[in-house]
């Protein structure tokens, strides 16, 4: 589950540096895979919005209720219960503190 969001989940916690050594880029690599991306997936809420429409000059948007991608993901239904149980067993052993 990748995400194209660079600046809330790589250039808040990077910055704009060029890394061009291979050692750095290594342990970068480590910090999102294994530490920054889990967070993301499991544990931060997002809200999504459901519907967008305009008053006059204004743009309304109505928000779905805050959810975890590894929510929005188990309420597909499109998961088969292996898919899910290796979720969940993923989530189990995280923490985020």
């Amino acid at each position: 589950m990748w995400s194209k969001k660079n600046f809330t989940h790589v250039r808040e916690l990077f910055g704009y540096e060029r890394f061009d050594e291979e050692h750095l880029v290594k342990l970068m690599d480590e910090i999102y895979k294994d530490y920054l991306n889990p967070l993301h997936n499991f544990f931060l809420p997002s809200m999504k919005i459901t519907e967008k429409y305009r008053v006059g000059s204004h743009i309304k948007k109505i928000y779905d209720t805050p959810k975890t991608p590894y929510q929005r993901l188990l309420q597909t239904g499109e998961l088969a219960p292996i898919d899910e149980e290796r979720l969940t067993e993923i989530k189990s052993k995280l923490n985020p503190f």
